[in-house]
């Protein structure tokens, strides 16, 4: 063992003058190191001095004084980096060790002030509750589910890119009139299965069907009814407020409203505020916030997408998603979701052979899911 100013010689038999400070436990000698003293039955500070004779004297016995002053230069400060208990007093005395040397230094004395000990045991209470207040990575569980949350996400996302599709494939600067006429003959080329009807100058209500018998299109069997108004708010710009009265894609059921503009650049902004009735028999209330352009034959979409579950709120921060015309999952890009569980997990979409994948990191590893065509989510292992 090592001190400040001591140093003990087994093979003199002695110590050198000086003293020692450090961690003694009944039944051993004091040794250095923080982790060393974790899981101790009995841990005092104690100091020790050369005495007479070559051996290691408790200094409050050797002096038969209290033990309090000694205590009072005494601090305990928790290290920046580590977990540990910092001993700072006089000059000699800095040393941290292991509970230890009850043979060595003699038995507690009498008059070693309990505060000290007090002290030590606060300090450890407090690094203890801090560790408990360090979030956890998301787990396993966690991390599946936000993929499982964010297809169904992409099944509602799909069908209201269908719909802006039919609606939206237009001149923003030609008359409201032109644009409605316009919008009327491609839906009755591209979906004629579809019952297309005219309730105003500037608005088109269309029945897709019943449930049993869908009217495909973009690869969704939609069924139920969808209204499309457009109007010049502010007298220049375009929008086009779209309305599912419900409107069903497969499985999933959308109810509310989705708003469409044009910047001068051709890209879409889309706003949304609708009720969804997942795949997975849930209800989801959603709100988004998205800009919509077309990179080399694919959707792209970046913004913001939120929704509220019996589980709590999630947010999703959408970057650079690529999205073919037919395809519910991304191909390409990046989402960021926080969940309810206070967890940020990104999510990183791509295309293999065998189908879409998400690597998902909750913030220790990466974790490797597959989507199959049906929605079903495999859990791959560490990716």
């Amino acid at each position: 063992m090592s001190g400040g100013a001591g140093v003990a010689t087994p093979e003199e038999g002695g110590c050198q003058a000086g003293t020692l400070a450090g961690w003694v436990r009944s039944g051993g000698l004091p040794s250095t190191g923080w982790g060393a003293g974790i899981g101790a039955s009995e841990v005092e500070p104690l100091l020790l001095e050369c005495g007479e004779g070559g051996a290691w004297t408790p200094a409050a016995a050797r002096a038969g004084t209290d033990r309090r002053a000694s205590a009072a230069n005494t601090e305990i400060a928790r290290g920046a980096m580590g977990w540990g208990i910092l001993l700072q007093g006089r000059p000699h005395e800095a040393i941290a060790g292991r509970p230890g040397a009850g043979r060595l230094a003699g038995a507690r004395h009498h008059g070693q002030d309990p505060g000290v000990r007090r002290s030590v045991v606060f300090a450890l209470s407090a690094a203890a509750a801090l560790l408990a207040c360090t979030p956890e990575p998301a787990s396993t569980v966690e991390m599946r589910q936000t993929v499982v949350e964010v297809v169904d996400q992409g099944r509602a996302m799909a069908i209201e890119n269908a719909m802006v599709a039919l609606v939206g494939s237009i001149d923003p600067a030609d008359s409201l009139a032109h644009i409605t006429d316009q919008v009327a003959a491609g839906l009755a080329t591209q979906t004629p299965c579809a019952v297309v009807s005219r309730p105003g100058a500037v608005a088109l209500r269309v029945w897709f069907g019943s449930k049993a018998e869908p009217c495909p299109y973009a690869g969704i069997g939609l069924s139920g009814t969808m209204r499309v108004v457009y109007t010049r708010p502010d007298g220049d710009g375009l929008l086009a407020s779209i309305y599912y009265e419900p409107l069903r894609g497969e499985a999933t059921l959308l109810d509310g409203f989705s708003q469409l503009t044009w910047a001068p650049d051709g890209s879409q902004r889309l706003v949304t505020e609708i009720r969804v009735d997942t795949a997975t028999e849930r209800q989801v209330e959603i709100q988004s916030d998205r800009l919509l352009s077309h990179v080399d034959g694919a959707l792209k979409v970046e913004g913001w997408r939120r929704w509220q579950t019996l589980m709590g709120r999630w947010e999703a921060e959408l970057a650079a998603l690529l999205v073919d015309a037919d395809e519910f999952m991304p191909y390409s890009g990046l989402a960021e979701v926080e969940t309810p569980f206070n967890h940020s997990i990104v999510l990183d979409f791509t295309h293999e052979a065998g189908g879409a994948q998400v690597r998902a990191n909750g913030g220790r590893r990466d974790r490797l899911f597959e989507v199959t065509a049906e929605g079903d989510v495999i859990d791959v292992g560490d990716g």
